[in-house]
C-alpha cells in the first residue's frame, strides 16, 4: 500500500505574533543609555531571542511582552518587543531575586 503525503499548504507559522511571557535566561547585549537589549528568554521550555527597549530586564526576571516576529540579520528569528512589563513575583525567593536584580548594589542577602 503506497504511503500518502499531505502537501496541502497550511496557514500556521512557526511563531505567532502577540503577547508572550518568559523568563530571562541571559542578557546578550544592553545599551545603558536607552535600555535597548538583546535577551535570551525561556518560553514554554524553548529559548527565544527578544530584542527591544526593556530597561527593567534582568537575568532571572519574568517578562511579559508584546511584539512581533521578524528575521534576525544574524540568522533565525527574533521577537521584536514593542511593550514589556515585569509582573511582581509571587514567591519569596522570586521576590528576593527581583529586588536584587532591579537595584544596583543590593544583593540577595540585603533584599
Amino acid at each position: 500500500m503506497p504511503f500518502a503525503i499531505d502537501t496541502t499548504p497550511t496557514t500556521t507559522t512557526a511563531h505567532e505574533d502577540g503577547p508572550r511571557s518568559g523568563k530571562v535566561d541571559k542578557i546578550k547585549f544592553v545599551n545603558s543609555e536607552n535600555g535597548f537589549c538583546v535577551l535570551f528568554v525561556s518560553v514554554n521550555g524553548k529559548r527565544e531571542t527578544w530584542v527591544g527597549t526593556m530597561p527593567h530586564a534582568f537575568e532571572g526576571a519574568t517578562l511579559k511582552a508584546e511584539g512581533k516576529w521578524e528575521p534576525s540579520k544574524y540568522g533565525g528569528d527574533q521577537f521584536r518587543v514593542t511593550n514589556s512589563s515585569t509582573p511582581p513575583p509571587k514567591e519569596k525567593q522570586a521576590a528576593i531575586s527581583h529586588i536584587a536584580g532591579l537595584v544596583d548594589g543590593i544583593g540577595p542577602k540585603t533584599a
